[in-house]
């Protein structure tokens, strides 16, 4: 693999983390901006964005999840504006990324 050399039978694993967040692949990549996925001039390669893991062992219920979020979050910025403290949000790797001390505030829309 390049210039490095790879024992047959060894096991490989990608930090989905790290490629999120690489600038070779992403404008900005620690900014958090959903429209980069909406009618976004450069194609995203679908290799780049990892967040249900790849091939045969991807998760089974990613079409329901993306489904049920877009409900769920509907269903919220519908009745409330949120809003933030603006800090840098920590994380603490488990299995999965877990934010640290985020707090947002919701308020009834009008």
């Amino acid at each position: 693999l390049g210039h490095y050399h790879i024992k047959k039978g060894t096991l490989l694993g990608i930090s989905i983390f790290e490629l999120h967040r690489n600038k070779d692949y992403w404008k900005n990549p620690e900014v958090f901006n959903p429209d980069r996925f909406y009618n976004n001039e450069k194609k995203i390669d679908p290799s780049y964005y990892l967040p249900f893991g790849a091939g045969p062992r991807m998760c089974i219920g990613n079409n329901f999840a993306i489904f049920e979020m877009v409900l769920t979050i509907n269903a919220i910025l519908k009745k409330f504006e949120i809003s933030s403290d603006d800090k840098p949000i920590e994380f603490l790797p488990l299995i999965t990324l877990k934010p640290v001390g985020i707090r947002l505030k919701f308020s009834l829309k009008n």
